[in-house]
């Protein structure tokens, strides 16, 4: 197939292949021009290329799996026009080598594609036309050229050790995936070539990964997915483009080690790129992106662990959202040089040396820039730096620092306008230490920040969570963090296994916990916290600000579970651990002390504080990064159990025993059992009910006991329960020959001071009242009118207001036919103006039937017992209002839920109280007076003793001294005559009726001593008076008066 073949090029031949490794026997020479379809096979390997293969149109050349060029220096495959169909396997690549690979003189000149097509349908699949695959190809000058409109598929080949690995021209184009450019000085060279597809390919070691030369036409290609790494000099460089190099999509690339990372334009004017850089990884770079265009858009890209994250050098009017820029040994994010008018928000720039700087440089000022929604987060300087200005406006960031003074740096002139920014404090004094401006030096600008945020912008990026703290517990981890603030916060993710240079190996959703433990992770491994928020979808998140930066955990000291000791026990620190080498204290919130507060493992001694308090809390202290790490314990000290199963007591046959008097304390479980054939509703509640059995019934006894167990103790006591016959009491209550509907009736046993001392019914429409199950014993009946209905007292069977006069009725079998007649109200006291008024108390020990005193008897006063507050108040006890000697009850009185009780509207004169309960020994009131110059009595107290019920009046009213008059009884006239007067007295004389009422006022004078004073009657009727004379010096007298015509 050779058009052309001399002699002296076969003997130069076959001199060199008499030392080339390449000396099998089927060796082939081609060179020139195919004129008809032609198929290199492996079977022929290897191929000697003595001259340029060149395929023209109309032609086809196809290179079979597993076959192997050798290119001759100067030799090429030129396709003009016609079809390489070069299509190896991944077992099986064509190879497309130098004849000879020692040294960069005997390199070929690669596959040059002219004028020549593929074809490929939207979804980038080959449909024909030319087309490399699984080829390897290298020592070429050129691996590849595309030119004069040449369009080529290109897919899983590789460009090895070549000058430029592909280099397209003039309005050539590929579709180029899967592919590996090394060690070229070029790896993709593109001059004007546009809607090329660059993706999924391994670009590294070469000079320039890719390269767009300047003042070339090269728009709309897509550079997807490819990993441009470890590059002497740049991975990607789109160079001075003057409105050329433009609407390029460089996304979702991968970007390391390379001194510069991605470099868009060169600084030139008038350079509107439109390019966007979006979601590429870029890491380990001295410079991650360089951006020297403008109108670009650089958007959620991950920009970490590079010398400068991101570097503006006269750039304009780009857009910078949503990026995540971290761990950049300088700055995160550094403008320069003019770079004006740039829109910067949504960042995330954490962890950096330093955050944001805005710098001019050879009277270029950097101005007009935007910064807003940003987050600057635990940078370990200054978190924003003004150098350079004006500046619009600095809003709704969030800013924070590890450092304490400095955060926030205005070295420019001009004031910097920063409201509305989130500082992690609303101390605007902690705020001002934040800042560095014209307070501190006053050539400069000042920060203007108030008004301040309270809580992060939902807008800005979440924030990561602070303070995460990791402690070894066992063979756990504990993590605890602080909750985040971000209204729009969702949740906490737990990221352990390798670490964020390499990437984490396992990760936890633990939604909006902030405590989590990790089993099998030891507090040597890296472990980190991430925060997220409602907007997060698992897609990018950080690098789109829906999930925060990764957060750290610090190693901590652990003091150990919460526990529990006996009073008189030591606690040792046996489950607390530490750092290593590191001091570390021990101290407490109690008043006891550590053995050796400065050692791990060591005792802690509770003091008498700590054992009456029944717990204390442990701490243990170590620093750690510079942080105060504290961890606590809480120590329960128990006592002693204690225990009271409660008193022997008796019920009757038909009813269950609570056990709500027992008691018990400091212990962990109990139980109640029986010695009876009965049952407990829930035999290890300390209050239940016991529902006795036939047996126990039966033997009348059965004995009940309540076991404690404990930390400290085990205990039990007893409780006798006798069960006694029961029987009913019936009858009817009367009055005026007729029943009485519905008044409470008590029955009070005479023989007992048990739960059965007294048992309540009401009496049914027809008066008609019923007890069950009294046991046996002598009762006394009481029944007790409505206080609302004058008219009757209460009343003790049979007609007894008093209970010693009643007759107690002996209950050994059911008793039938009781008849109460209620005893009538025979005094009709006038209406007058004085009162008396007081309150019913219990001064003894509560009994079971104080309950039933305490609880509404009647439908009217029933809201009041809702609202008793004295834990004391005796309600439903009945107050009697006596005449002096006793003979007559005047009025009654029923205590009121709160022990109020009230005689109101009562005449002048003199009275006696009596508290009624029976089984207890009255005890009489002093005689009360009440007259003009005391007309109430208040505060008495009636209180409720063991078998008696005591009485005390404060005021009686008798303290106001008599005065002398007569005649008495008087008609028409009396005189009165002060007990001593040593000077002349002016005075008034008031007379009140038998009811109160003021009947006459008269002024008089005393004129020296015993002269007495005559007052006329003449106007008042016969009858009672009582009288009150006041001298205007202050004395006061009183005297009493009957009137008989």
């Amino acid at each position: 197939m050779l058009k052309r073949f001399s002699l002296l090029v076969l003997l130069w031949v076959t001199a060199l292949w008499i030392v080339n490794p390449y000396t099998a026997v089927s060796q082939q020479y081609i060179g020139g021009a195919l004129w008809e379809n032609t198929t290199y096979s492996p079977n022929l390997n290897p191929y000697i290329v003595t001259e340029p293969v060149i395929v023209p149109q109309g032609v086809q050349l196809t290179i079979e799996p597993g076959a192997k060029l050798l290119f001759m220096i100067g030799s090429s495959l030129l396709i003009e026009g016609g079809i390489l169909h070069a299509e190896g396997t991944a077992s099986q690549p064509i190879q497309l080598t130098a004849l000879n690979t020692q040294g960069d003189e005997n390199r070929w000149n690669g596959v040059q594609f002219v004028n020549a097509h593929s074809v490929w349908d939207e979804q980038g699949n080959y449909l024909s036309g030319n087309i490399l695959r699984y080829v390897t190809l290298s020592k070429a000058t050129t691996g590849l050229l595309i030119s004069d409109t040449a369009s080529i598929y290109i897919k899983d080949i590789q460009l090895l050790n070549n000058s430029y690995g592909l280099f397209i021209q003039s309005e050539g184009s590929i579709h180029f995936q899967h592919s590996t450019i090394y060690e070229c000085s070029y790896g993709l060279y593109l001059r004007n070539s546009s809607n090329n597809l660059i993706q999924e390919c391994n670009i590294s070691h070469c000079d320039i990964g890719i390269f767009f030369p300047s003042n070339s036409n090269s728009r709309f290609n897509r550079i997807l997915n490819n990993n441009i790494s470890y590059n002497r000099n740049i991975a990607l460089f789109l160079s001075l483009g003057q409105n050329s190099l433009q609407y390029n999509y460089i996304g979702n690339n991968t970007v390391t080690h390379n001194n510069i990372g991605l470099h868009i334009g060169n600084g030139g004017t008038a350079d509107r790129g439109y390019n966007t850089l979006e979601n590429n990884i870029v890491r380990y770079n001295d410079i991650g992106i360089k951006l020297s265009q403008d109108a670009d858009t650089l958007r959620g890209n991950e920009l970490k662990y590079n010398g400068i994250g991101l570097l503006l050098s006269r750039a304009t009017d780009n857009l910078i959202s949503g990026n995540s820029i971290g761990n950049s040994a300088t700055w995160g994010i550094k403008i320069i040089d003019g770079s004006s008018s740039n829109l910067l928000v949504y960042n995330n720039l954490h962890g950096n040396a330093a955050g944001l700087c805005v710098l001019s440089s050879d009277e270029r000022q950097s101005e007009l820039n935007k910064v807003q929604y940003n987050a600057f987060e635990d940078n370990h300087t200054e978190a924003i730096s003004v150098h350079s200005g004006p500046q619009r406006e600095i809003t709704y960031n969030t800013i924070q620092s590890r450092r304490d003074t400095g955060v926030f740096v205005n070295r420019y002139e001009k004031d910097v306008v920063a409201y509305n920014n989130y500082w992690y404090t609303q101390d605007t004094l902690r705020v001002d230490s934040l800042i560095f401006d014209f307070y501190d030096e006053n050539i400069y600008g000042k920060v203007l920040y108030r008004p301040l945020l309270s809580t992060p912008h939902p807008e800005a990026p979440i924030s990561a969570p602070k303070f995460v703290i990791k402690r070894q517990a066992g063979d756990s981890l504990l993590l605890s963090w602080k909750p985040n603030l971000e209204s729009d916060l969702a949740g906490y993710k737990i990221y352990y296994g390798n670490g964020p240079h390499s990437g984490f190996g396992q990760q936890i959703d633990v939604g909006m916990i902030t405590r989590f433990v990790l089993h099998g992770i030891m507090i040597s491994d890296t472990v980190a916290i991430t925060a997220y928020d409602t907007d997060a979808d698992d897609q990018a998140d950080q690098r789109e600000g829906h999930e925060s930066a990764y957060s750290l955990a610090i190693a901590g000291p652990y003091a150990g579970e919460d526990d529990e000791i006996c009073e008189d026990q030591f606690y040792y620190t046996l489950e607390a651990t530490g750092l290593p080498d590191v001091p570390l204290n021990w101290y407490t919130d109690g008043d006891g002390s550590f053995a050796v507060s400065n050692q791990l493992i060591t005792w802690y001694v509770p003091g008498p504080g700590d054992i009456e308090a029944g717990e204390v809390r442990l701490y243990i202290n170590q620093i750690n990064e510079n942080i105060s790490l504290s961890d606590t314990l809480l120590l329960l000290i128990a006592g002693q159990p204690q225990l009271f199963a409660g008193n022997d007591t008796t019920i009757n046959q038909y009813e269950s025993y609570n056990t709500q008097s027992a008691s018990a304390s400091d212990y962990t479980n109990l139980v109640w059992t029986t010695s009876g054939d009965g049952h407990f509703e829930d035999s290890i509640q300390l209050h239940t009910l016991y529902i006795p059995g036939e047996a126990d019934i039966a033997a009348g006894q059965v004995l009940l006991t309540l076991a404690l167990s404990s930390k400290c103790n085990n205990l039990s006591g007893t409780v006798t329960l006798s069960i006694v016959p029961a029987f009913s009491l019936s009858g009817r209550v009367h009055y005026d020959n007729g029943t009485v509907a519905g008044i409470p009736v008590l029955a009070l046993n005479s023989n007992i001071e048990a739960s059965r001392a007294v048992s309540l019914t009401n009496a049914d429409i027809s008066g008609e009242f019923y007890f069950s199950g009294l046991p046996e014993g002598n009762y006394y009946i009481y029944a007790v009118p409505n206080p609302a209905e004058a008219g009757v007292f209460p009343t003790y069977y049979a007609e007894g207001v008093f209970w010693q006069d009643a007759y107690a009725v002996p209950c050994n079998a059911d008793v039938y036919d009781i008849d109460i007649i209620l005893k009538p109200e025979s005094v009709n006291l006038p209406t007058g103006e004085a009162k008396i008024e007081g309150t019913f108390i219990y001064e003894r020990s509560p009994k079971a039937s104080d309950t039933i005193y305490n609880s509404p008897w009647f439908a009217s006063r029933m809201d009041n017992f809702s609202t008793i507050t004295a834990s004391n108040a005796a309600a439903n006890h009945t107050v009697l209002l006596m005449n002096p000697s006793l003979t007559h009850v005047l009025a009654w009185s029923l205590s009121a839920p709160d022990g109020s009780f009230s005689f109101a509207q009562l005449p002048y004169g003199n009275y006696r109280l009596l508290g009624e309960k029976a089984g207890h020994s009255r005890s009489v009131s002093p005689l009360i007076t009440l007259s003009p110059a005391h007309p109430n009595a208040e505060n008495i107290s009636l209180s409720v003793q063991e078998k008696s019920i005591d009485i005390e009046v404060p005021d009686a009213g008798d303290q106001i001294q008599l005065v002398t008059v007569y005649p008495n009884p008087a008609k028409d006239r009396l005189w009165i005559m002060l007990p001593v007067t040593g000077n002349d007295c002016d005075a008034e004389v008031n007379i009140y009726s038998a009811a109160g009422k003021l009947v006459q006022t008269q002024a008089i004078r005393f004129s020296g001593p015993g002269s007495p004073v005559e007052i006329n009657l003449n106007k008042l009727e016969s009858g009672l008076y009582s009288g009150l004379l006041r001298c205007l010096s202050g004395e006061t007298y009183r005297f009493r008066l009957l009137l008989n015509r």
